[in-house]
């Protein structure tokens, strides 16, 4: 049984497998309905509580279980995608012949490499091209 207070309490209560929860102020009836429905297979759970743990589960479901590395991919901006598809295209590729296709200068480039070295973890062209190999980011993006 849970107050008006512990809306949070009860929330994690079904989040962790509670099948129903009935607040102290309902009446006498209203738990045994609950009791049986719960007994049957339903869950019982008021209206509030169910728009919280709904949020909740979305919130935990797009961040809290997404895989590290695909955090860290999703962070890139799309220009630094565009960045790392031009470096995948061609592992044998200079830095000015990259930065010439990506319409910029040798020393611009620079800036979204350290970028994207910095979210994904790496510290060189190597890596990155074999971190974007391994994870599907292609010249395709």
């Amino acid at each position: 049984m849970a107050t008006a207070n512990d809306a949070a309490r009860s929330n994690g209560l079904v989040v962790a497998g509670a099948r129903g929860v009935v607040g102290k102020r309902e009446p006498v009836e209203t738990l045994l309905k609950a009791i049986d429905k719960v007994h049957h297979g339903e869950l019982w759970v008021d209206r509030a509580s169910t728009g919280r743990i709904f949020d909740h589960l979305t919130q935990t479901k797009s961040g809290l279980h997404k895989n590290p590395d695909q955090q860290k991919i999703s962070s890139l901006t799309k220009r630094e995608i565009q960045t790392v598809a031009e470096i995948t295209m061609d592992a044998t590729a200079t830095g000015k012949v990259i930065a010439q296709r990506l319409n910029i200068s040798e020393n611009t480039l620079r800036n979204p490499l350290n970028s994207i070295y910095a979210k994904l973890g790496l510290s060189c062209r190597l890596e990155l091209f074999l971190y974007a190999k391994r994870h599907g980011i292609s010249g395709k993006a």
